[in-house]
C-alpha cells in the first residue's frame, strides 16, 4: 500500500467505525443498507471534494454501499448543511470542515439549524492547515499588525466573512472557495485565508 492509501484507508476506518457502532438498533440492522450520500460545502476539485472520493472509495467495499458524493457549495455552507439536516435520513451525511457550520452563529443572524439539535459529530477525518496572505504593500507583518489595520480600516479589508476577530468587516459572497481563490489572486480583495 502507498502511504496516501493507508492514510485514506485509515480515514475511512476512522469513518465507519462509530457509525457502525452507535447503538443497539444499529447492531440489529446492518448499516448502510442503500447508497450513501457526503454531502460537501464545496465544488469540484475543492480539496475536501479529493479527499471525499478517495475516502468515498475507500467505504464502498467496506460498507458494501455506493458512497456518493455531493458537492452544494454556496450559501456559506449553510446549502450543504440544509441539505443534511433536511434530508432526515441516516444515509445523508455532512463531509467539510468543522468551521463550514460551528462559526455560522456568529457570521449569522438566523439559521436554519440548531446545531445541537440537528448535527452530531461522529469522526475526524484530516486535518487542515489554515493560513493568512496579504499584500506586502499594506506593510502588515503579524496578526497583530493585521488586526490593528483591519480595526482602523474595516471597509479596505475585503474578506469571505463578515466577521473576523471581532471587527466587522465587507463580506464578499462566492459560490465556491475556487472562486473566492480567483477573486484573491486577481486582487478583488485583500485577505485570503
Amino acid at each position: 500500500m502507498t502511504k496516501m492509501s493507508r492514510r485514506a484507508l485509515m480515514a475511512a476506518l476512522a469513518v465507519a467505525a462509530p457509525l457502525m457502532t452507535t447503538s443497539a438498533t444499529m447492531a440489529q440492522q446492518a448499516w448502510p443498507t442503500r447508497p450513501v450520500r457526503l454531502i460537501l460545502p464545496f465544488g469540484p476539485a475543492s480539496g475536501a471534494d479529493i479527499a471525499a472520493r478517495i475516502l468515498a472509495d475507500k467505504l464502498q467495499p467496506l460498507w458494501g454501499q455506493p458512497v456518493v458524493v455531493e458537492g452544494k457549495p454556496g450559501g456559506d455552507g449553510l446549502i450543504s448543511v440544509g441539505t443534511v439536516v433536511n434530508a432526515k435520513d441516516d444515509h445523508v451525511l455532512f463531509f467539510g470542515p468543522t468551521s463550514a457550520y460551528v462559526v455560522h452563529p456568529y457570521v449569522h443572524d438566523n439559521l436554519p439549524y440548531d446545531f445541537d439539535r440537528d448535527l452530531a459529530p461522529v469522526a475526524g477525518v484530516a486535518q487542515v492547515q489554515i493560513a493568512m496572505a496579504v499584500p506586502t504593500k499594506l506593510g502588515i507583518n503579524s496578526l497583530r499588525d493585521f488586526i490593528a489595520y483591519a480595526k482602523k480600516n474595516p471597509e479596505k479589508v475585503l474578506w469571505r466573512c463578515a466577521r473576523l476577530f471581532g471587527i466587522r468587516l465587507r463580506r464578499i459572497q462566492k459560490r465556491s472557495g475556487f472562486e473566492h481563490s480567483q477573486s484573491a489572486l486577481s486582487r478583488h480583495y485583500n485577505l485570503t485565508r
